[in-house]
């Protein structure tokens, strides 16, 4: 059995994303897709773990890190909060561990921090990843004509969102 554990970011991370934030295929995905510094990296990294609580998760699949969610732009007053999640490991792509992903940050999002909204932004190309937020009810709440550039091209994309009870919480493999 596959053993799926999550880890709030630790200063110990700082070469992982430093690799995970220098991978084109990954990155242009995400709206900074130029590539990082060790720099920018340690600063992510040291943001993140000052926070008051846990933000920022790895994603470990039988010990090996392959992944992260991140909550970002937390509102407490407007009980809602933007996500950004990636499987980073190429070799753990299409197995189901980004639906995991996504279903364990909702559950925290809902559930540990009581919020009510979580939004994305995602681009069009994208497809794999619209119809995994679909499947758990988000909805595109608007298209961005040019969401940035990427090489030099607009890339256009959307906004979604979903909210604690329009979610849909589709079955995981090992339910």
């Amino acid at each position: 059995m596959t053993a799926v554990v999550y880890r709030p970011v630790e200063e110990e991370h700082k070469e992982l994303f430093y690799k995970w934030f220098n991978e084109s295929e990954l990155t242009s995905n995400f709206y900074y897709s130029l590539p990082s510094n060790q720099s920018r990296v340690e600063k992510f990294i040291r943001a993140e773990v000052i926070q008051e609580y846990p933000l920022t998760f790895i994603q470990y699949v039988d010990g090996e890190p392959i992944g992260f969610y991140r909550l970002h732009d937390l509102s407490f007053i407007n009980r809602k909060v933007e996500i950004t999640l990636a499987v980073a490991e190429k070799t753990y792509q299409g197995q189901g561990y980004g639906k995991q992903l996504l279903h364990r940050a909702l559950r925290y999002a809902f559930y540990e921090l009581n919020l009510e909204q979580v939004y994305l932004y995602v681009y069009k190309p994208n497809t794999t990843a619209i119809r995994l937020y679909e499947s758990f009810g988000f909805v595109k709440e608007g298209e961005i004509r040019v969401l940035k550039y990427h090489l030099g091209h607009p890339v256009s994309g959307y906004r979604m969102s979903v909210f604690k009870d329009d979610c849909l919480w589709p079955r995981l493999k090992e339910e």
